[in-house]
């Protein structure tokens, strides 16, 4: 049996679709193995472009992340504000 040569764009529509469609079952629709697919999904994230097609999943998840930290500590900056707030109001009908 040949092996089969997948071109960038196929590679990056197969992990895209491993995405939506679930990995088993694109494991068993394109025939290929799990450690496959799992090195063409760390070549995307870490490499940023897949062979002249751009991925930028990882950069996209460092946005987010960070994005998320900051929204973050504004919810926690608001908690303790409301928190000091009731404590005054508290200590102060008294």
């Amino acid at each position: 049996m040949q092996r089969r040569k997948w071109s960038y764009e196929e590679k990056y529509r197969i992990v895209k679709e491993s995405f939506s469609d679930g990995v088993d079952y694109i494991l068993r629709k394109y025939n290929i193995s799990p450690a496959m697919l799992s090195d063409w999904k760390v070549n995307m994230a870490r490499h940023g472009s897949f062979g002249g097609v751009e991925w930028n999943g990882a950069a996209v998840l460092v946005q987010l992340k960070n994005e998320n930290e900051y929204l973050r500590r504004i919810v926690a900056r608001q908690a303790l504000e409301l928190a000091l707030r009731t404590e005054v109001i508290k200590n102060s009908s008294y």
